[in-house]
């Protein structure tokens, strides 16, 4: 008999448990997911990159919020034609 994975959660799809998320300090500048992250940034990642990173000494926990950047809300004058 041939196990088929049809029989899963439609269509061969498996569901897995949500990510954990943990906060980190990033201590040394690295990539995370492609993206150049640099000393000192406070992010949130999934509990196994964070582990990763912590075991690594590129990173360490922290109950620190990550910074949300603002826009610039700042307009310029625009002329206009007539």
């Amino acid at each position: 008999m041939a196990l088929t994975l049809s029989k899963f959660e439609g269509k061969g799809a498996e569901q897995s448990a949500p990510l954990s998320k943990m906060k980190l300090t990033i201590l040394k500048n690295t990539r995370i997911n492609g993206i150049t992250k640099m000393a000192g940034t406070v992010l949130e990642i999934d509990l196994q990159e964070a582990t990763f990173l912590i075991n690594t000494g590129v990173a360490a926990a922290t109950t620190e919020k990550p910074k949300v950047k603002k826009a610039d809300k700042a307009t310029k004058e625009v002329k206009h034609r007539d």
